[in-house]
Parts: structure tokens; sequence; C-alpha cells
């Protein structure tokens, strides 16, 4: 969304904010234990998306060096390991050595949390012993089943919220606390955008909100729960971070912001054309409603402003720095006013392309007229006027650059930064700042500047990123947006496509292509087939290793397994009348292959119970089930050995807890769900019309759609849920533990986000995750076009690119950029790079 359509949204969220009065809840909130003593709140809105650009956002790496002490880089680190499902709120309280917080969600948000065994709270490396709050308590590596700290948390529940801390003092305060007992905070909370990844959310008093989030700067407290809260959604794209929001700032609080309060917005681009294109800063300051102005500046001042005829005069005011120079411009309502006022400290000069030019002897009715805001700025020697502009700097050169810019139509509005940075910026602001050299200072960094940064957090940024500010001022609150995004890319994607290579087969492709580890380079290989049966296996540049001519068609998909333990990896796979196994250099490994003439093998299931490569591999022959071991032994152990009817694709193999769970659909309707040793573990009533997608685990549930479009959900009491979608017959859907994605006609959705897309022929979605990115995958098999989409339906820069089936994706050279190989016009294959 446009940065003026954000603000437009902010703007309606104050209506709401001053309007409206708190509902009384007939349900506990996570708000409602929000506790006083809360230094930050930062309200999660998409833990898994957040979580993935925290972790991948190019500038928080620099964040970090900047500021190695970040208590709540540290705080998130471990907070985002628990990976709830759905929103959640980190609640932060200071301490003197690291930071307290406790992370509330809806219970059913976080399902798995039902079967997390309790461990009592009286191991070595418990948590903070800083009160004696009864409580339960959990592992850190219980609670999120896959953190190798085995520090200690503890965990309360209360009306259906979980309560997750590392502090016994703070987790008892919000068990105990009065609900609705903060109902600042609740309206705050209502101008969040909840399209961001997180919101965060400063008591007043509060510290700069880039400090806050990058720095870890706390300041401010909530107090007795009375105190106004300031809300700021937070957006890190791959190569950028946007911070916008709304500061609530009551009357007792007059600082160099105020006195541009209750101030008209203007449009950016005046001021900026008379900045010539190269200049590198803009600062800009809307003075539409000169008495305000001077009301304001009176107040801050202790004394009326001198020089009103002066500033009655002038409409927009702007500096800005070019070839080591700031200069200041003024866009005047009454020119001729202007000349008179500055009358007596005007020098004449010759001319310059048409120009007045004059020698300002003294600049003080310029500092006087709009003070504070140009202290400390180099006084300015001579002045220029062109229309209804005026130019003033330290140099006659640096006065005449800017007319000889501004003549030839030379601006920063039309040829600069400010042009590119357009699409991203609302059109009219009270107050803006841009500059590409942030880390030099000047009116980036100054306190008197309304827009100004941490001197810290501008060092930190890495050369080739510029920084923008928005301020929308008004009685009782300001909107505010700051950006940081690449001055060569501003769309802050820093994703690119490139195709790696294209290799042509001998026939048509048939199977894959698949990505596969190659365990001698440390990277990816691709291997695919064609329609003679002979199978391709190329490296990641595009070398082909080898083809072998196979004695069938790969039925399904090719699994990986490391049968001798050593880390050297094999491939598996069916053929109709076989079960193969072959090396690294396509030679069969012993007792592989294993002959089944005359049979019509299904495509292959690899089961790992434990992750110790102990394999089970799975298949059937019509009705019949095979279960072999890693060494081609029969499992003997395994009952289930006839279906009664055909199975739908290959079983899956899921957990919940401690519990294995096999799933069989059958042609005749019919859903098993089964143990290790092939007997029923749910019973599962009744028939299900299955649509050509598989059984997922979706939020500990057995997901899967019908024909009829209905989704179909299973727990693990055997309790069967429809949902009527209004899908198609032939929809296509795919789910992971948290994010279900549907193709319907040319309808694509992942999560609750959704894209229309030219109408087409499309495949199911593929789900990938990658590096804590979420990648969804379609292809248009008509069209030949594939699509990569981000987890809220966006599309990746650089598609759709030309392909024609399934695509896999990985990283196959370690670089951290994912590749995507896909079949590409019906007998080749092509890898692309997705730069990220």
């Amino acid at each position: 969304m446009k940065s003026a359509c954000c603000f437009a949204l902010l703007a309606f969220g104050l209506i709401v904010l001053e309007s409206c009065r708190t509902a009384d809840a007939d349900e506990l909130s996570p708000w409602d234990v929000v506790p006083d003593s809360a230094a930050i709140v930062l309200q999660i809105h998409d833990p898994g998306r957040f979580r993935s650009e925290f972790r991948n956002n190019k500038l928080m790496e620099n964040f970090r060096a900047a500021a190695p002490g970040n208590k709540l880089f540290r705080v998130l680190d471990e907070a985002l390991m628990l990976d709830p499902a759905g929103e959640s709120l980190l609640i932060v309280q200071d301490a003197p050595e690291d930071a307290n917080w406790l992370l509330v969600f809806p219970e059913n948000r976080y399902p798995a949390m039902d079967s997390l065994p309790e461990v009592r709270d009286d191991s070595p490396a418990g948590p903070r012993a800083d009160s004696v709050a009864a409580t339960s308590s959990i592992s850190l590596q219980a609670a999120a089943r896959v953190l190798p700290d085995s520090s200690n948390l503890l965990e309360s529940r209360r009306s259906g919220l979980i309560l997750i801390s590392n502090s016994r003092r703070l987790l008892q305060e919000a068990s105990t606390r009065e609900p609705l007992k903060n109902p600042a905070l609740r309206q705050a909370a209502k101008t969040a955008n909840s399209g961001a990844s997180a919101s965060l959310f400063l008591p007043l008093g509060h510290t700069h909100p880039l400090a806050a989030f990058l720095l870890g700067s706390f300041s401010g407290n909530s107090g007795d729960g009375t105190a106004f809260w300031s809300a700021f959604d937070l957006q890190l794209r791959s190569d950028a971070l946007l911070v916008q929001g709304v500061e609530v700032r009551p009357d007792s609080i007059w600082d160099n912001r105020s006195l541009l309060r209750g101030l008209p917005v203007l449009p950016l681009g005046e001021i900026a054309r008379m900045a010539p294109s190269n200049a590198t800063g803009l600062y800009s300051i809307s003075l539409g409603e000169p008495e305000e102005f001077l009301n304001n500046q009176s107040r801050i001042l202790g004394r009326p402003g001198n020089r009103p005829v002066l500033l009655e005069s002038v409409e927009h005011l702007g500096v800005f720095t070019l070839s080591g120079e700031t200069l200041l411009a003024l866009l005047s309502v009454n020119p001729q006013a202007v000349l008179e006022a500055l009358r007596p400290q005007l020098t004449e000069l010759p001319a310059f392309q048409d120009a007045a030019i004059y020698r300002l002897q003294e600049d003080e009715p310029i500092q006087s007229a709009f003070a504070p805001m140009l202290q400390g700025m180099d006084p300015p020697a001579y002045m220029g006027n062109v229309g209804n502009y005026f130019v003033l700097g330290p140099t006659l050169e640096g006065v005449q650059n800017v007319i000889s810019a501004y003549n030839r139509e030379d601006s920063f509005a039309a040829n600069g930064t400010l042009g590119r940075m357009a699409p991203y910026l609302a059109s009219e602001s009270t107050a803006f700042v841009l500059t590409e050299e942030p880390r030099a200072g000047g009116f980036t960094t100054d306190s008197l500047s309304v827009l100004s940064i941490p001197e810290q957090v501008a060092r930190a940024l890495p050369p080739g990123y510029l920084y923008t500010a928005q301020l929308n001022s008004s009685e009782s609150y300001d909107l505010l947006e700051y950006q940081f995004r690449k001055t060569e890319d501003p769309s802050g994607s820093g994703a690119s496509v490139s195709t790696v290579f294209t290799r042509k087969l001998e026939g048509q492709v048939t199977a894959g292509p698949f990505m596969l580890r190659n365990h001698r380079t440390g990277g990816m290989d691709l291997a695919v087939q064609d329609d003679r049966n002979q199978l391709y296996l190329f490296s990641a540049t595009g070398d082909l290793y080898w083809k072998k001519t196979l004695a069938g068609p790969i039925q399904g998909g090719i699994h990986q397994v490391d049968l001798f333990k050593n880390g050297r990896y094999q491939m598996a796979f069916t053929i109709p009348e076989a079960l193969v196994v072959l090396d690294r250099d396509g030679n069969p490994v012993s007792p592989f292959p294993k002959q089944f003439d005359g049979a019509s093998l299904g495509p292959l299931a690899l089961f790992d119970y434990e992750g110790n490569r102990n394999y089970r591999l799975v298949f059937n022959d019509g009705p019949k089930i095979y279960m072999f071991d890693g060494q081609g032994r029969d499992v003997r152990g395994f009952k289930y050995r006839d279906a009664g009817s055909p199975p739908i694709g290959p079983p899956d193999h899921m957990r919940i807890g401690s519990r294995d769970y096999l799933v069989f659909r059958l042609e005749d309707g019919r859903l098993r769900i089964l143990n290790r040793v092939g007997n029923t573990r749910i019973r599962v009533d009744g028939s299900f019309d299955f649509s050509g997608n598989g059984v997922y685990l979706y939020r500990d549930k057995f997901t899967f759609t019908e024909k009829s479009g209905h989704l179909v959900t299973i727990d693990t009491q055997g309790k069967i849920n429809r949902t009527a979608l209004n899908l198609n017959a032939d929809h296509g859907m795919q789910a992971t533990a948290n994010t279900l994605a549907l193709m319907n006609d040319n309808l694509f959705q992942v999560k609750t986000s959704r894209a229309e897309l030219d109408l087409g022929v499309y495949t199911p979605p593929r789900i990938f995750y990658l590096y804590d990115i979420i990648y969804v995958a379609v292809t248009d098999i008509q069209g030949q076009q594939v699509y990569l989409f981000r987890s809220d339906a966006s599309s990746m820069p650089g598609f759709p690119v030309e392909g024609s089936g399934l695509p896999d994706m990985a990283d196959m050279d370690g670089d951290r950029n994912p590749e995507l190989g896909v079949k590409y016009r019906d007998s080749s294959v092509a890898v692309y790079r997705i730069q990220r």
C-alpha cells in the first residue's frame, strides 16, 4: 500500500481513537493483561512473517552491529522461537541487565501447547527469581520443541490466554491485573495496521521510535495505566525498513515539533522544484497557516515572533544540501513582501539568467522569522529570486547553480531521488525530509529538526541507503513515517530474477525437476526424467553429470536417503515394477532394486520417525501395501497390508506431540489414520470425495479438500469439521503447519491474502520455506508462466517467468539466494536464481 493510503488509514483510526468509548469485552483479550510496568508492547500480527522479515532484513545486521546490547533484539530472538500460530503480544519491561518479557496469545492460536509436558520449577537454570508467584514452568525446549536452549520459561493460563515469560514478577503482574485497566493502550491499538507484520507501542515520554526498535533504548512508563500510548507499524522488506504510526502529543508537550501543531499539509513537489536534481538531501516545512505558526512559536520561545510580515509571506520553507553546501529555499505567496521585509539587509548584484541576485548583509531577519528551526545552519550570504521562489546560500556560486538548474527544469522533484521515491511517499506533508547521506548528519540528526533521527541510527546505515520521514501534524497527535530504502532500488524488495541455465533433454520432461543434495559439493543438484525413461543429473551450474535409462517412468517423486549413515546420499523412488535406490553416480545400491514383475507400483513414501535414518519405504500395488526398511527387508511388524482399495497418492507420516500418524487416502473414499504398526490410531467415520490434493497437518489437524469445495479438518479425536469454501472441483490446495494456500480458477490465496491472476489453467500451489521466508509457487500450464508469491500474496519481483510444470526450489549453491527449477518448453529444464 502506498504511503498516502496508509496515512489516510491512520487518520481514520484516529477518528475512532478520539470518538469511541471502550466497549466492555465479553472475553479476555491479550490487551487486558498488559502490566502497568510495560516499557514496550509489540503486537505481532503475523509471527511467521515477522520472524522471517526480522531475520532476513539486511539492515538489521547493521543495527545489530551498531547496538550489540540491544535488549529488544535479544528479546525478539528468544520469543520468536516460540512460534505461536497467530497474532500475539510481546510485552517488554526494562531491567538493569537484560529485559524481562512476556508473550501472550490465545490458546487456540497455539494448539500444540495442549500436548506440552509440564516440568517442575526446581531446575538449576530456571527463570528469574524476582518473585514467588505460584505458576507452572515449561522449558524453552518443550515450549518450542525446536530450541537447543536448556533455560526455562514460565507459563501460565488465564481465561483462554497463554502467557509465557522469563520473569515470575512480570508473569504474576499480568496474571492478576484487572482487565480493561489500560483503556489508553486499547485505544492506541485501534490505530495499528493489521497488514503490517508487527506494531510497536510506546508509552508517553518514550524515546524516538527508531531508537526504541533499532537500539533497544527504553524510556517512558505507562504508570497507572492511564497514560497515552503511541503506535508505530513496522514493515521490514528485504532491503528496506518502514516505521509508520501515530504519536499522541498532549498539550503539555511543547518542543520543536510543536511549532507545526495544527499546520496544514502541502504538496512535496512545490519546494522540491527549486532544489536541483543532484541535491543529496531535502528538508521542507509547511507554513500554510502563519497565524498558527506564530502562536506556536510564541509558546516555545516565550515571546511573540518579531518578523510576522516575512513569515506571513512564506508558504513553504525548504533546506537542501548541494555540493557540500546547505541552502535555504522559500516559496512565497507574496514575493514583494519578502523583498520589502529584507530590504535593509539586501545589496543588489548583477542579475543571473534573468534572476535577481542580492548580497545579504545580515541573516538575523531570516533566523528570527523561522526560529528556532534554522539554528546551526551556515549563515546565508547571498539570495536569488525567481518568480515566487527565493534561494539563499553561503556562496554566490551555490545560489547561481540552483537558479541554473531551475531554469533548465533539472529539479529534485522531476529528475532527482524524490522522483524515484514518489511511489512510496504521501504526496503531501506538514514536514518532510529526504537525504541520500544520512550518515553525514546535518538536519538528519540535528536535535532542532522536527524529523531528526538518533545519530547512532544514522551512523549504522550502510552506504547506498537513503532516509525519508514525513510528518502530518494535528492538535493532539502526529502521523509519522520513517523509511530507510536503497537509493538505487527503493522498492525494498532487494529481489531480482536471473536465468542460471536451461538444458534441453532428448525427450519431453515427464518427472521433475527434483533438487537433490550433493554430499560432495555441499550444494544441490537437479534431477529430471524424460519420456524415454532417461534420468538426468545436472550440477548447480547446468553441467551434466550423467544420464541413465531406467526400466520405467518414476512414480511420484525422488526421495533422498542416507542408508549407510555416513553423510553420503542416495536417491530412492519407484517405477511401475521396481523399488529403486541409486547412488550419487547413478549406480544401483545393493540390495536394490526390488523387483515386482507385473506390478503397477504407486509413488514412494519415505518415513524417518525419529530422524535417525532408520527409514521406512512405503508404497502400494493396487490395494496391497508394502513397507521395507533401509536394508531392503520387509518390515514384518507392519500389519496394514491390504487397504481394501488402492490408495490415492503416497501415504503421509505426521507427528502431533509424541505420537505418529500414518495417513492413507483410499479410492473408495475412506481415510485411514494408523499408528506405526498399522493399527487404527484415529477412527474416521464416513467417506470423502477427495480432491486431487493431499492431506496436510495444518494447525494440528488433518486437513484436506473435497471436490465439492469443502475444507475438511479432523482432530485427534476423529471429530470432522467441514467448511464450505466455494471451490471448483479442480481447485489446488497445499498446507503446512501454519500456512494454507489455495488456487481456485485464477484466484490465488495464501493465509488470508489474495491475488487475482490472469485467466489460465493453474497447477496446485507449492509452498517452500527457505531461510524463514515463505514462498508459494503456481504455474499457468496453458500460458507457460510460473508465479512466485510471498506469504502476503504479493508477487516476487521479476515474476512470472517462463515454465510449464510444477517447480522445485532450494538454495543450490549456498549463497542464501534460492534457485527455482521448472520444466521449460516441454523438453527442457530451466533454473532461475532469485536474488534476495
